[in-house]
């Protein structure tokens, strides 16, 4: 299991739009367990309503952890993703 906090810089955090987008990216790691938290809240990074449900802000910390095939790779690949959203 990897784990890795970031800080959100997008302007206006992870709403409607990015959380598909990262529900759908995430979505294709299907050999991985990918969890995100926000503070004490934790959602399966593969189901859109969890993610959306952590109101992610922007200035957040947030971390992913993956547990599975690839660990190091999947997890730098969301992180990129991530900090490519808009």
């Amino acid at each position: 299991m990897k784990s890795k906090k970031i800080i959100i810089r997008n302007k206006i955090g992870i709403h409607a739009r990015p959380a598909a987008a990262l529900v759908s990216f995430i979505d294709k790691f299907d050999k991985c367990k990918i969890t995100i938290s926000n503070e004490d809240q934790v959602a399966n990074g593969k189901n859109i309503m969890q993610v959306f449900s952590l109101h992610i802000m922007s200035g957040d910390e947030i971390e992913i952890t993956v547990d599975g095939e690839n660990e190091d790779i999947v997890l730098n690949e969301i992180i990129i993703f991530i900090k490519n959203l808009e």
